[in-house]
């Protein structure tokens, strides 16, 4: 597969583009091209270009855009994450892998056994953050879109701003069994899809309730208790597989 960048539309000139340093830096130093080469690049709105270096230097580079390129990454299902905030880099890894497996936005919660940022900004400079390792990971995996980090807000609000007909799963250890092999034996489809994953300790039983009340369906990832990061994994790739373009 050819390299890939992220390039949006308001930076063409005609057919060229001038490359920024670390755009540079990837291309010299990770991926050791040079002119001639080929690569592909994606616009961020869902189109893709075939594209050749016309020049690449240490501090200067352009691109010729080609041709455009029919092939699709991105799953039919619109698929938004929104993980309770753990603790430590865990978050990163939840933004990387879930970003490789297709979801098109991760909204970051906060919720009674979270953790919290200390301050709005905080919380903005890991948005940021996260939104760089998003579309890094967009990049490795070949998508067509980078999946966009929203602004971290509470769990109770997420719950109440779920509509029709957008399907809420949250995810609880204590749900029974056989009510998540029930909900996955009659697969409801829905093109959209909202995936709560509780923090470290789970989601306290008033959290539960409220979920319920608003109409999100509880579901349970059978018997064993799963790190935060690998329940985030695993309930998007189960519903990517039921639902998506697994």
């Amino acid at each position: 597969m050819a390299p890939q960048l992220f390039i949006k539309p308001e930076r063409w000139e005609d057919a060229t583009v001038r490359l920024n340093t670390s755009e540079i830096h990837y291309l010299r130093t990770v991926m050791r091209l040079s002119p001639g080469d080929q690569l592909v690049i994606a616009d961020g709105t869902g189109s893709k270009y075939r594209a050749i270096i016309q020049s690449l230097e240490k501090r200067n580079a352009i691109l010729l855009r080609v041709e455009e390129l029919g092939k699709q990454c991105e799953s039919p299902l619109q698929m938004t994450l929104l993980p309770c905030l753990p603790r430590s880099s865990k978050m990163d890894v939840i933004v990387q892998k879930t970003t490789e497996l297709g979801v098109h936005a991760l909204c970051p919660l906060v919720s009674q056994r979270s953790f919290q940022p200390a301050s709005v900004q905080i919380a903005e400079k890991w948005r940021q953050r996260w939104q760089k390792i998003a579309e890094e990971a967009a990049r490795q995996a070949g998508r067509n879109i980078v999946p966009r980090i929203l602004p971290v807000q509470t769990l109770t609000l997420s719950l109440q701003q779920r509509l029709d007909p957008v399907t809420g799963i949250v995810l609880w250890e204590d749900e029974p069994d056989q009510a998540g092999n029930a909900f996955w034996e009659t697969r409801p489809h829905s093109g959209q899809v909202q995936l709560i994953v509780g923090p470290e300790g789970g989601l306290a039983e008033n959290e539960i309730a409220l979920a319920r009340s608003c109409g999100w369906q509880t579901i349970g990832l059978g018997p064993r208790i799963l790190r935060a990061e690998t329940a985030a994994i695993v309930i998007t790739a189960l519903v990517q597989f039921c639902w998506g373009d697994l």
